[in-house]
């Protein structure tokens, strides 16, 4: 008897046990539709891609954006106390400037006791509120102009959380938030405010910059790739905008232009290479 209520208080242990992890799974299942939705309305709006999410992953959205692509992911960092980030990453035309910028806050002002940089542009309204660090003054300055700032603050200010986090390192720039949202209106509005972050970044670029139109056609017998630094010859391609040559592979590497501030993305191929074929088009 004792033996057949010890199998029976087992049995109903188990039972009782496979009814929770089957009631979990179910609520973790559709808690990751319901993630799934939310993001896919975002790749509507976008016109981009949805990469679903599940039980032990988040979703993420991909999408065309002018001249670049766009990727909204997030990013956990793991363990008990996880802290997870909604972040949004862009092809950057400049791979060799740097910049970095995120809220003053504690932890911040006990690194820049021990030296971190942080660098000053003159903006009162700015300066004391936030760390700076970049491979150039003047161009950090530049970037950072109120448009840019603007955007930096109404990012920050979106959501729950008071923090920002924007980077641009080896032709990428990240925009990241300390925030997991399911929301469908604070994702938009995330979102939206950084490609308006974006666009006047890249505004900055080309700010104060003359292009002379020129007609005539480029010479390559000694024209430099910018972009690999070895002579351009054969297989070229002459950016649309400011006519510079580069080589046709750097170009479909680089994406654009590598001119500073021009960020044209069309080329022309070589006149030599367009006589070619209109030769043989006659023929």
């Amino acid at each position: 008897m004792e033996v057949l209520r010890s199998s029976l208080c087992i049995s109903a242990f188990i039972c009782f046990f496979i009814s929770v992890v089957v009631i979990a799974l179910f609520c973790a299942s559709t808690q990751a539709k319901r993630r799934d939705h939310v993001w896919q309305q975002l790749a509507t709006r976008y016109g981009g891609i949805l990469a679903p999410g599940g039980i032990s992953k988040y979703p993420s959205v991909r999408f065309r954006y002018a001249d670049t692509s766009v990727l909204v992911d997030t990013y956990s960092t793991g363990g008990k106390n996880a802290t997870v980030y909604i972040q949004i990453h862009f092809h950057w035309p400049d791979r060799q400037f740097r910049l970095e910028v995120y809220p003053e806050g504690v932890f911040a002002r006990i690194r820049k006791f021990f030296g971190m940089e942080d660098i000053q542009i003159g903006a009162a309204d700015f300066d004391p509120q936030y760390i700076i660090s970049g491979s150039d003054f003047d161009e950090v300055r530049n970037l950072l102009d109120p448009h840019v700032r603007l955007a930096i603050r109404q990012l920050r200010a979106s959501g729950i959380t008071n923090d920002i986090y924007v980077s641009l390192v080896a032709g990428h720039l990240l925009v990241k938030k300390r925030r997991w949202t399911d929301d469908y209106e604070e994702l938009r509005l995330f979102t939206d405010l950084a490609l308006q972050l974006y666009e006047q970044a890249l505004l900055t670029r080309a700010a104060g910059i003359t292009f002379v139109k020129q007609e005539a056609a480029f010479s390559l017998d000694e024209a430099i790739c910018r972009i690999c630094g070895e002579p351009v010859a054969g297989d070229a391609a002459i950016c649309r905008r400011c006519r510079t040559p580069h080589h046709r592979e750097c170009w479909q590497y680089y994406g654009a232009c590598s001119t500073y501030g021009c960020r044209e993305t069309r080329f022309l191929v070589t006149k030599k290479k367009k006589a070619a074929r209109d030769a043989k088009r006659a023929s």
